[in-house]
């Protein structure tokens, strides 16, 4: 059965869901005696592929946060971009996370939307609650959206969790979808190539790898639960950084 719906084209997660499905109700067959065996528990379930990032230059990074037309959404994408934040985390940080002086986020919670109200939740783990060092151009996107808050018209500002950093034009949270939609518009209107928002959290690690950063702290910045996630995920990463290190390799000692 996941064989086939893996056959139609549909994901791996699809046909998780569908086992899920087939358990729930051979789980109740099996109490009222219809079926002598759960076979959908028996059965292994399909792997999961390793997801592979999108691997970006410094140079592409820097034209795709330029490319964004509109400020608050550039700002939201430099920072993004910037510390490798997941997005309920970026969408849940307060003015009380950010030390502009040290020049770090603090990452302890993350925005969610449960029963039609947006409210702060738990970050996803333990290890996902970090203090993560930025760089200047982080910052400054910071304040500038500190100062676009701050200059805001009172009577519209109606902000329902306080000091949010990332707000609508009313001081209201920011909805995650919604953002995402207009990320693909920017992109496309930039005649830039098509980018999850999760791209923008995988790409930091990349580039980072790139820029002779060990695993061991890009593991801690990203919040991974394990060294190992990291690098695993980032194998293919790896693999071309080993190129390059055997092509200075070669200039070394291959032509001496």
């Amino acid at each position: 059965m996941m064989a086939s719906v893996q056959a139609q084209g549909l994901s791996v997660q699809t046909a998780l869901h569908c086992r899920a499905v087939l358990r729930a109700a051979l789980s109740r067959a099996e109490r009222d005696e219809l079926v002598s065996r759960n076979v959908a528990r028996l059965a292994d379930a399909p792997g999961q592929p390793t997801p592979h990032p999108t691997v970006l230059k410094p140079a592409q990074a820097r034209e795709i946060v330029a490319g964004v037309a509109d400020p608050g959404l550039r700002r939201l994408v430099a920072v993004a971009l910037g510390s490798g934040l997941r997005q309920g985390e970026l969408l849940g940080l307060t003015w009380s996370d950010v030390d502009f002086e040290r020049r770090t986020i603090h990452v302890s919670k993350a925005l969610a939307r449960i029963g039609g109200t947006y409210k702060l939740t738990e970050t996803k783990s333990e290890s996902s609650k970090r203090t993560v060092p930025v760089g200047e151009h982080v910052i400054a996107a910071l304040r500038e959206e500190r100062q676009w808050q701050l200059a805001a018209s009172p009577r519209r500002w109606r902000q329902v969790i306080p000091e949010l950093v990332f707000t609508t034009a009313r001081g209201e949270p920011r909805n995650g979808n919604a953002i995402t939609h207009a990320w693909q518009d920017a992109l496309a209107a930039a005649g830039q190539p098509r980018l999850t928002w999760h791209d923008l959290r995988a790409a930091p690690g990349a580039l980072l790898l790139q820029g002779g950063i060990e695993v061991l702290v890009i593991s801690k910045q990203l919040g991974h639960s394990h060294m190992n996630v990291t690098a695993k995920y980032y194998t293919g990463v790896a693999e071309e950084l080993g190129r390059d290190a055997a092509d200075k390799l070669e200039a070394l000692i291959g032509g001496a």
